[in-house]
């Protein structure tokens, strides 16, 4: 498991390893399928570590990006190996996962 380079420098952390890259493919099919994101969206799907006080160890982020290349943005607080469908908002609760301004979004 090598990491990845700080995002920004907000103390953010990616994790990676070939688990890793598993959990992210099975955990991007899902974030597709449940919010019904059709193949013009782009879904990445990572584990951070944050370095940041107050944040949790681990959280999971699924980045979205729309046709229109809009972001959105998911964060579950728990590592991606945890994560599953009970995890996900229901998929009418997609508009507020819009990324307004900085994609990081920092830590919390």
């Amino acid at each position: 498991m090598t990491e990845q380079p700080a995002n920004s420098g907000s103390g953010l952390r990616g994790l990676r390893g070939p688990a890793q890259g598993r959990d992210a493919a099975r955990l991007a099919a899902l974030v597709r399928a449940h919010f019904a994101l059709g193949p013009d969206w782009t879904v990445t799907v990572a584990d951070l570590r944050c370095q940041v006080p107050g944040c949790p160890p681990v959280e999971t982020v699924a980045l979205m990006w729309g046709p229109n290349g809009a972001p959105y943005r998911l964060r579950v607080f728990r590592p991606m190996t945890q994560v599953g469908a009970d995890d996900l908002p229901p998929r009418w609760y997609l508009p507020a996962l819009a990324a307004a301004g900085d994609i990081d979004g920092g830590c919390c």
